[in-house]
This record gives structure tokens, C-alpha cells and sequence, in this order.
């Protein structure tokens, strides 16, 4: 859950500058992460709506929380001009969100597969889409289970329509073009949020080039968690996230192999409270691709050359 304003003053003397502010933004509307305890409490509501974000069907029959209903997470990728895991369409989602019965004043609290990758998909999504009240689970589905919550077997319940409206928000997602006018431009923090050996160019996986985007830091998505697969701590996130260039009155930019990994680092980003983030969604995927002398990748050490 997010530290009281009133706590994040107090660490506001312990932190790098660009980290307290982001811990003494304001309270939004509703948390952006809550825990089994809340959830617990609030389940029952009619306006809260579980979303369980899964790779497919099988793997939500495995184990589901009461009245959660399932959003396959290929239902929000596509692969336009060959670069994978692309957001589709905003009408296309907006369908989609529907089908899960969704309705415009909802509160949407997901969780899921992917080590906590799929409902962060979802959560960029939906923030994309203009639905301002979505949380995720703190812990996923493990974390409701060691709070004594109990889980179902079986089929993804059915539900009616719901009347979800997208507002799209087109500036949280940017392109390459996007970041490649802004290469060098001291308002934009730009993070990789892929493992180190990625970012270095030490492995290359299914890239065309290894490396990095010159000017990017790295800040490894998975080392957002503690040892129960829980999000660390505001006043830690958001001084790592400062180490990484991340602060209030920059424009904070993540990406990586196809999105994916970034999408969790961007929910992150949001929770903390930083103004202005964004998803380069075609990532290195597509940033690989694309002119060299235009589109330039490092690897290596800060002094190592283009790719």
C-alpha cells in the first residue's frame, strides 16, 4: 500500500530529492496497489471487479480467487509489422474490456500469471484506455493464499456486458520516433528494465542488436520485489528508481525486450507518483530493427561504441 503522505515526509530527510517528492505526491482516488487484507474487505463491493490476467484458460482453472474473472493476456498483445506485444487497437481493447463485464466506475483489481507481468500488461492497459481506478494485487494470488484467502477450481464465471468507454490517454504510450528526438534531452529518464546482462549486450536473446538505448538506465524489474514476491517498499522503490534517473519533473520512460518486462516497471513508476510516465512500446524489438546511424544501441560499458 502506499505510505502516508505524512510518513513520506518523514523519510524526505533519508532520500534523494527526486525520490521524496515522488513519495509526497498526493493520494490518488484509490490505491494503485492494495493488499489481501484490503481486498478481503472490499471484495464483496459491487463496483470492485477481479481480474485474473492469465497466459491462457488451463492456467486459471489452476487456482482462481472467488468471483474473479479471467482475461487471457493474448488478448492484449499483437504483433504489428513483425514487432511483438504491441497493445492493440483502442477499439479492439475497449471490446475487450467489456466482455469482462467492466463497467466505467469499476474498480479493477488484477493480479495473474507471469511473475506479475500479465496483470501489469493489464494495468498499462487500462491506464492507456483512461480507466483511472485500477489496482493490483500485492502479492498476486500467493499472496492472498498466505493471508488465508481461499481460491476456486474450475471455469471462468459469465458475465454480462459491461458499458467500459475508453478515454484513451495516447501520451502514455510513445514510439520510436518519440525517443529517438529526445535522445540526449535531460527531460526524459529513459530505463531499461531488462536484466543487466540484456542491457550490457551480454546476451542477446531474440533482439537484432544487443545493447541498450544510449542514455538509458537499468533498473532490472524483478528486483522490485521482496523475498514473498511482494513490492518492496515505497521510500526503497522510489530511491532505486531515483539511482535510475526517475524523478518528478522529468518525463520517465520505460522499456525493453517487447514491453512486457517495462510494463511492470511503469506500473511502478505510476504507484510511486510520478507526473508524467510512459511505455516505449516496441522496445528493443523494434528499436533493433531500425536504422543504425538513427537508431543507435550501446553495449558494453558507458564508453563502448553503437550497434
Amino acid at each position: 500500500m502506499h505510505s502516508s503522505i505524512r510518513t513520506a515526509l518523514a523519510l524526505s530527510i533519508l532520500l534523494p530529492a527526486s525520490a521524496s517528492l515522488a513519495l509526497a505526491q498526493s493520494e490518488p482516488a484509490h490505491p494503485l496497489l492494495v493488499d489481501a487484507a484490503w481486498l478481503v474487505d472490499n471484495h464483496h463491493r459491487p463496483d470492485v471487479v477481479i481480474v485474473h490476467v492469465a497466459r491462457d484458460t488451463a492456467a486459471f482453472r489452476k487456482g482462481q480467487l472467488p468471483d474473479a474473472r479471467l482475461l487471457p493476456v493474448g488478448d492484449i498483445l499483437v504483433e504489428r509489422d513483425g514487432v511483438p506485444n504491441l497493445l492493440p487497437e483502442p477499439a479492439a481493447l475497449e471490446e475487450t474490456v467489456r466482455g469482462l463485464g467492466i463497467a466505467s466506475g469499476d474498480h479493477v483489481v488484477l493480479y495473474g500469471d507471469m511473475g506479475g507481468l500479465a496483470p501489469a500488461r493489464a494495468f498499462v492497459t487500462l491506464d492507456y484506455l483512461g480507466h483511472e481506478r485500477v489496482s493490483l494485487l500485492d502479492g498476486g494470488i500467493d499472496g492472498w493464499r498466505a493471508a488465508g484467502g481461499r481460491t476456486l477450481l474450475g471455469e471462468a464465471p459469465s458475465v454480462a456486458e459491461g458499458d467500459f468507454r475508453a478515454r484513451v490517454r495516447s501520451e502514455r504510450v510513445v514510439d520510436a520516433e518519440w525517443v529517438r528526438e529526445r535522445l540526449g534531452d535531460p527531460s526524459m529518464a529513459l530505463i531499461d528494465a531488462r536484466p543487466a546482462d540484456y542491457y550490457h549486450g551480454r546476451e542477446q536473446g531474440s533482439m537484432a542488436r544487443a545493447g541498450h538505448i544510449p542514455g538509458a538506465e537499468n533498473r532490472f524489474w524483478q528486483e522490485d520485489f521482496d523475498e514473498n514476491g511482494r513490492l518492496l517498499g515505497d521510500a526503497e522503490l522510489a530511491a532505486r528508481y531515483a539511482e535510475a534517473g526517475a524523478s518528478t519533473d522529468r518525463t520517465v520512460v520505460l522499456y525493453c525486450g517487447t514491453g512486457v518486462q517495462a510494463s511492470h516497471a511503469y506500473f511502478v513508476a505510476r504507484h510511486l507518483g510520478y507526473d508524467d510516465v510512459r511505455i516505449y512500446d516496441g522496445s528493443m524489438a523494434e528499436w533493433g530493427t531500425l536504422p543504425p546511424e538513427e537508431y543507435p544501441v550501446l553495449a558494453g560499458g558507458d564508453g563502448a561504441g553503437p550497434r
